[in-house]
């Protein structure tokens, strides 16, 4: 019985990882504009806003992985997800583009954590026959938080100010 929880909940924290994840490297896309205006900052220089983010996650995601695997994916993961809600947090409250640029950066680094470590637990927890089943679920889970984050953080963005995707993706 204890096991079958532990799968229900890691399934449960990698599918609400995966879709946060998404949703914050997306999300922001329509709030560029608003970021810009309220920083003063020009167009190329606010789109490092979205660059840092997702190159980080491309820079740290590997290394992560391997360093999951040599000393604990659950370790990883929970330091990710630490990583990536205090960045997010701390983001609210920032009034300077090289700090924003900082945090996503930070925010990236803790995205690359996650998933470098995701797919790795699902594998390690279930037998071959349920694998695909799962690994279903998170690439769903990936592509609903990035279909998701235009649409929602553009709605965020419009009512409540482009910290309230920062927010929202900090307390998820």
């Amino acid at each position: 019985m204890k096991r079958i929880t532990e799968r229900h909940s890691v399934v449960v924290v990698t599918l609400i990882t995966s879709f946060i994840g998404s949703f914050a490297g997306s999300a922001l896309n329509l709030a560029v504009p608003s970021i810009g205006e309220e920083l003063s900052i020009g167009a190329i220089s606010v789109s490092w806003i979205i660059n840092g983010f997702v190159l980080a996650v491309a820079a740290f995601a590997v290394p992560f992985g391997r360093l999951a695997d040599l000393i604990d994916r659950r370790r990883i993961l929970n330091l990710g997800i630490l990583t990536f809600a205090l960045s997010s947090g701390l983001t609210v409250f920032v009034h300077s583009f090289f700090l924003l640029i900082g945090l996503r950066v930070i925010q990236g680094i803790g995205s690359a954590m996650i998933f470098g470590t995701n797919q790795a637990l699902l594998i390690s927890l279930f037998p071959p026959e349920r694998r695909g089943r799962m690994l279903g679920l998170s690439v769903a889970a990936v592509y609903s938080g990035l279909t998701a984050g235009p649409v929602l953080g553009g709605i965020l963005n419009d009512q409540f100010g482009w910290r309230s995707i920062f927010l929202v993706t900090a307390f998820a």
